[in-house]
């Protein structure tokens, strides 16, 4: 074989790769079934804190999660989660997690405590700490890939909307004793 059909074969192997890959990016995620679990987190970074932040209104806003059974549209309006009672027997109220954009709902977990959407309406985040890309149509387990075990209440995100600031209790409730975790997460940006 010459170097010439070596070289165009080389050729039409990178380009269909380049097709590939261009059409990759631009087919959009499958939101008719539930997000695709990731193992690695994807830019996101779990950071340990010494201490709590100061939930000032300015740099750190408070948090207000998605706690019983209701419906609650994204900021963006693009789409609504849903909790409804799992009536699972246990020490907190579990609830079924779905999503729904304008099709039919899509589950996705069927126990958590509470659900969150950043004000972007990009991510989705519950209980214990994973995260849903709303844009890639991905989750991240967090408390698995950190190792941050429950019980994870989410307490602020910050002014540019790109960190959570979240603690972890040693007990669902009744926990003075005992000292929180303190935990910052980043999220990628656009």
């Amino acid at each position: 074989m010459s170097f010439a059909p070596r070289v165009w074969a080389a050729a039409l192997i990178a380009l269909v790769i380049v097709v590939w890959l261009a059409w990759q990016r631009d087919t959009p995620p499958d939101r008719a079934k539930p997000p695709a679990v990731e193992a690695s987190p994807r830019g996101i970074t779990v950071r340990r804190l010494t201490a709590p932040v100061t939930i000032d209104g300015r740099n750190w806003i408070a948090a207000e999660p998605i706690i019983g059974s209701q419906t609650v549209r994204a900021p963006n309006g693009q789409f609504s989660l849903t909790l409804e009672d799992a009536k699972e027997p246990g020490d907190l109220a579990r609830f079924r997690l779905s999503y729904t954009a304008g099709g039919p709902r899509i589950p996705l977990d069927p126990h958590v405590t509470y659900a969150y959407i950043t004000p972007d309406s990009r991510w989705i985040v519950m209980e214990p700490i994973d995260v849903i890309d709303v844009t890639n149509w991905r989750r991240y387990s967090l408390s698995k890939t950190f190792e941050v075990t429950p019980y994870v209440l989410i307490r602020a995100i910050s002014a540019d909307a790109r960190r959570l600031y979240v603690i972890r209790q040693p007990c669902p409730f009744d926990c003075r004793d005992f000292p929180n975790d303190h935990y910052e997460i980043t999220l990628p940006g656009r």
